[in-house]
């Protein structure tokens, strides 16, 4: 019999802090965060690029990951449950940003009568589109906000018709107020917040997929030696040498955004990020 209690699950687009939020609430005691677990379903695949198969920690001999599809035909199946298993953690935080993987998921918990929590984590559009640049600099612009306003309008409209338990929060709420923040997740998660949750930094972690940077720091604080599947460029990683352990606001976009590129974004996404534009959040305090 599972041990699986609920499962949350984080929306959004990618580039919004999800890795962050999921270790945060990965740092309970009860909570185990799987990173992106649809990559779940190429662990064990010599076809698929590594970074999408192992756990970005440990590696292929991760306690958690390891062997994890072994004896199974459908990597899909129990998911979940078998992740509850494996960790041992009775609530499970997944945060794939696919719509139909999400979907399918809840389709799946929902057969299953298990609860699902939806945590829709919203950004200011600017800082995605140009996390994205600075990370693919030979990526058009135009496609990059494109795809970014198409993964926002679905979250939300994914948000909106959910029928459970959902909370909405921001990337720069989280980052400036963290404590405040997570609070209402784990009460709906059922849970207390236990002491020190913030310094995830501490705590043992075992993500698939997910944000190099986030996942450094945690490296760095326990002195963890990445595994090859950990890509970064050498200015990432001297970003997040010099990043003082813990969480920071990262507002780089105000000073690397090129002028042209926030026109096009303005012209082509403007309307669908008003809310969402930090400035007019913060002003209005």
């Amino acid at each position: 019999m599972s041990n699986l209690e609920r499962v949350c699950l984080i929306a959004g687009a990618g580039h919004s802090g999800s890795t962050l939020l999921g270790m945060i609430l990965g740092s309970h005691s009860r909570v185990f965060y799987a990173g992106e677990a649809a990559k779940a379903r190429y662990i064990g695949n010599s076809k698929t690029a590594e970074r999408k198969r192992v756990c970005k920690l440990c590696g292929e001999g991760c306690v958690v990951w390891g062997h994890f599809n072994e004896g199974v035909t459908d990597p899909t199946e129990r998911i979940y449950e078998r992740i509850a298993e494996r960790s041992g953690k009775g609530i499970i935080v997944d945060s794939t940003k696919n719509l139909p993987w999400t979907l399918d998921r809840i389709s799946d918990m929902n057969a299953a009568n298990v609860p699902v929590v939806l945590v829709l984590l919203l950004r200011d559009g600017r800082a995605v589109v140009n996390s994205r640049l600075r990370k693919y600099p030979d990526r058009n612009a135009g496609e990059v906000i494109a795809k970014w306003k198409a993964q926002i309008t679905g979250a939300q409209k994914l948000y909106d018709e959910f029928r459970g338990t959902r909370l909405k929060i921001r990337y720069e709420d989280l980052a400036t107020d963290s404590d405040s923040v997570v609070r209402p997740i784990f009460d709906a998660l059922g849970l207390q917040p236990e002491p020190g949750l913030t310094e995830f930094y501490r705590f043992d972690h075992h993500p698939l997929g997910g944000n190099n940077g986030t996942q450094y720091q945690v490296a760095r604080a326990q002195s963890i030696e990445l595994p090859s599947a950990v890509e970064m460029s050498e200015n990432r990683r001297k970003y997040y040498e010099a990043h003082p352990a813990g969480i920071r606001l990262d507002m780089r976009w105000v000073d690397e955004m090129t002028e042209e590129a926030r026109e096009l974004f303005d012209e082509m996404a403007g309307e669908t990020n008003r809310e969402l534009a930090y400035e007019v959040i913060h002003e209005s305090r």
